[in-house]
């Protein structure tokens, strides 16, 4: 299995394998497949030119995408955009952006282009995904999809590396940074992430006493391992669970 914590592969046997009949290879546009030998077994991993591109192959169930169409991925994304007009509830409203803040053109636009965040947090929320990245040549973990994870996402671990992404299996949470402001390979199109409609008003309206009476109206637990939550983690929490 692979490990997040640095992603080091170990000693690469890929020009020592001799193809035979029971090695497949798959044969994928726009993708780059690679095979790795460990504990004796050839595992393929995919690679992938944008990390839109990686979720939609893996994630767009009802798509019938063809990976073999180099067309197919832009058509999907085009097909998305359209429906966030004539499907405005379930492609849009449903997510509950605040449209001062990420309008439904933001987003459109975003899925014209690759990498772009604004479509990187907008698949992030159809397909109920915190989306993390590891940027191999620095070392480095980032939280590309929101400012915090969200406990109702599935978590996706996507490794950077010579260009390409690919998918692995777990991760450092320890290592996890969500500042993306030096991230060159992602075009931050939108300033921050604060582009929901919430429950509450601003932080700053609220005494601690107050957000304690309100979790408890809402059934939301105060203490964590026996300590009292922090403000700022009570205050998302009850957005969280009541926006």
């Amino acid at each position: 299995m692979e490990k997040f914590d640095n992603v080091s592969y170990g000693k690469e046997y890929t020009k020592d394998i001799r193809e035979s009949n029971y090695v497949q290879t798959l044969n994928l546009d726009k993708e780059t497949v690679i095979k790795k030998v460990v504990k004796e077994k050839v595992i393929k991993v995919t690679k992938y030119n944008s990390i839109e591109e990686l979720i939609i192959y893996n994630y767009d169930y009802n798509s019938a995408l063809d990976k073999k169409c180099s067309l197919n991925l832009n058509n999907i994304k085009i097909d998305m955009a359209s429906k966030i007009d004539e499907d405005q509830e379930n492609y849009y409203n449903k997510f509950k952006y605040n449209s001062r803040k990420f309008n439904k053109n933001k987003i459109q636009s975003g899925l014209q282009e690759n990498n772009n965040l604004s479509t990187i947090v907008y698949l992030s929320d159809k397909y109920k995904l915190n989306i993390y990245l590891h940027i191999k040549k620095e070392n480095k973990n980032v939280l590309v999809s929101s400012k915090k994870e969200n406990v109702n996402k599935t978590a996706l671990y996507i490794v950077f590396e010579n260009g390409k992404y690919h998918i692995v299996d777990e991760m450092d949470h320890g290592l996890v940074t969500s500042d993306i402001s030096k991230l060159s390979m992602i075009n931050c199109n939108i300033s921050n992430y604060d582009i929901y409609i919430t429950y509450l008003k601003a932080i700053s309206n609220y005494k601690l006493e107050e957000l304690h009476k309100i979790a408890k109206e809402n059934d939301i637990e105060i203490l964590n391992n026996g300590k009292r939550k922090t403000k700022s983690i009570l205050y998302d929490e009850i957005n969280v669970k009541m926006s």
